[in-house]
């Protein structure tokens, strides 16, 4: 889908910003080459966001679990009350989508893993440190960075 034809799968091409912006200034370099892992970013966005959906069905399902203790007695029928409840839950429609929404989730971790996102940031460093910048303009701001600097930041953020 994405090949050339006669050109060697084997090569990668890598597209080079002119230069990083120093709009802000307050973004780290690492932070910089960080943020260029455009798919990395997208998941853990993703992620994110099935998480809180996921916590939000968990403690709906937690205060009506709550609000019919409190109006069910603890005997034999409350059991097989509460039974028929959590079984209607599982055929409901919000359970099709806690399903879909734990699947989904499940292959965001899966492609996160076979990316290394875990090791992403020690991977941008290892980069970094090849192109000449010590810990400390790592950690410092792209603005106080020459124009050379910047380029050098465009190249790691490529790779």
């Amino acid at each position: 889908s994405l090949e050339i034809e006669g050109f060697p799968r084997h090569h990668r091409i890598l597209h080079v910003r002119q230069e990083i912006k120093a709009a802000g200034g307050d973004i780290s370099v690492l932070d910089a080459v960080m943020e260029a892992d455009v798919e990395r970013n997208a998941l853990l966005a993703e992620e994110k966001e099935l998480l809180q959906r996921l916590e939000e069905v968990d403690n709906k399902e937690k205060e009506e679990e709550e609000a019919e203790n409190r109006n069910v007695d603890d005997d034999a029928v409350s059991v097989i009350k509460k039974r028929e409840i959590l079984q209607a839950k599982i055929k409901d429609a919000a359970s099709d989508s806690f399903a879909a929404d734990l699947k989904r989730l499940d292959e965001v971790y899966a492609r996160l893993s076979t990316l290394s996102a875990d090791s992403a940031e020690s991977r941008a460093a290892t980069i970094l440190s090849g192109l000449q910048f010590t810990p400390e303009m790592q950690s410092g701001p792209t603005s106080a960075l020459s124009g050379g600097w910047r380029m050098r930041v465009s190249l790691a953020a490529a790779l």
